[in-house]
């Protein structure tokens, strides 16, 4: 199964009910989310992460929702206050993409960088909050191109100091 890419991406969704045992706090029932993310852990629980019209991040599982048609959620405007409040801009001059599209070996500009590292292209995102492809990063080969990291990835490629 492949964990990255489930039918719930980019879909609106509807919590019915509460996690039952989760170290993350649960959104309202009733409450409409974005899904940015969804994945299945190790014990093969559905995981969705989604987004609520305030850029708040909430996870829950499949289980606890159902996807939603008729809405008057944007998105958008979603999107831009989730990469607002949890991103940092972040420069990188991609040097090289995979073949799978799924990393690139960048130059990042930064006082705690040194060199090149390789990036998965899944956890960088534009201004509006559009996961970034290999793709999109190939047309700005070998030139410094703005995206946006969220603070946790950012410190774990050591842009920021942990």
């Amino acid at each position: 199964m492949n964990n990255n890419k489930q039918p719930y991406e980019k879909c609106i969704i509807k919590v019915l009910k509460k996690n039952k045992r989760s170290k993350f706090e649960s959104p309202e029932i009733g409450t409409e989310l974005y899904v940015v993310h969804s994945f299945t852990n190790s014990w093969g629980t559905e995981k969705i992460i989604g987004i609520s019209q305030k850029g708040k991040e909430w996870w829950t599982t499949c289980n606890n929702i159902e996807l939603v048609k008729d809405t008057e959620f944007d998105s958008q405007k979603a999107l831009s206050a989730w990469i607002t409040a949890t991103h940092i801009p972040m420069f990188v001059n991609p040097k090289k993409i995979a073949r799978s599209e799924e990393a690139a070996e960048c130059e990042i500009l930064s006082k705690n960088t040194k060199g090149k590292q390789w990036i998965a292209t899944k956890m960088l995102r534009n201004s509006e909050g559009k996961e970034l492809t290999g793709a999109d990063l190939a047309k700005s080969l070998n030139e410094y191109t703005e995206v946006y990291v969220s603070v946790w990835y950012a410190k774990k490629i050591g842009f920021l100091s942990k």
